[in-house]
């Protein structure tokens, strides 16, 4: 008998949450794969999305103020959590009730491309549309620009958590510790100074 695909046993592929209603009006959501399978969830986004954490070792709330001060932003923070997979936060749809939610999670290492819709002939508010390793696409409501950088942010998340990783030789980062701030354009050109010195001082000695 084959196997019905669930959150649960597809954790690992996951590439993509977004927020919808369900047949009968529930919080919903969907959620994408990278074979391109597309599974419907009954829970809410936020709550998958905790429980990916989870299962990777991290806390959301503790990945937000990390990366957060990292990149000097306090909405909208990528949160990385293996060394190919950084989730960047999306609006995805125009909620219904204010509670209900508007934001997905995509894998910034996962977008193929990112393609701009002719909103003039629509009745919804979607803007653009992602497309994903897999084949499938995923709506957004931030135009094409936006997500850009959002994806930006991510990657550049990811390359912190990347960089971290490799000073440690720790397979498991530890965000509760307080963030260290992002260095600034000052503070690399000082340290790339230095390093010219020492290396001409070794040479002429």
């Amino acid at each position: 008998m084959k196997q019905i695909n669930t959150f649960e046993n597809c954790i690992q592929s996951i590439i993509a949450l977004e927020p919808c209603y369900g047949q009968h009006g529930g919080n919903t959501s969907r959620v994408y794969t990278s074979q391109g399978e597309l599974i419907e969830d009954n829970r809410r986004v936020l709550t998958l999305l905790k429980k990916i954490l989870r299962n990777y070792g991290y806390d959301l709330k503790e990945l937000r103020k990390h990366y957060g001060g990292y990149l000097g932003c306090g909405q909208g923070v990528p949160l990385p959590i293996s060394r190919n997979l950084v989730l960047v936060q999306l609006k995805m749809r125009q909620p219904l009730i204010e509670n209900d939610g508007a934001s997905g999670y995509v894998s910034a290492t996962d977008v193929v491309k990112v393609s701009t819709l002719d909103t003039g002939s629509r009745s919804d508010q979607h803007k653009c549309l992602l497309h994903l390793t897999g084949g499938l696409t995923v709506p957004c409501c931030l135009t094409s620009r936006c997500v850009e950088k959002r994806l930006m942010n991510g990657r550049l998340a990811l390359d912190h958590y990347r960089y971290l990783h490799n000073a440690t030789g720790s397979q498991q980062m530890r965000v509760a510790e307080k963030a260290e701030p992002a260095y600034d354009l000052y503070e690399k050109i000082s340290t790339i100074s230095s390093f010219i010195y020492q290396l001409l001082t070794e040479v002429k000695a």
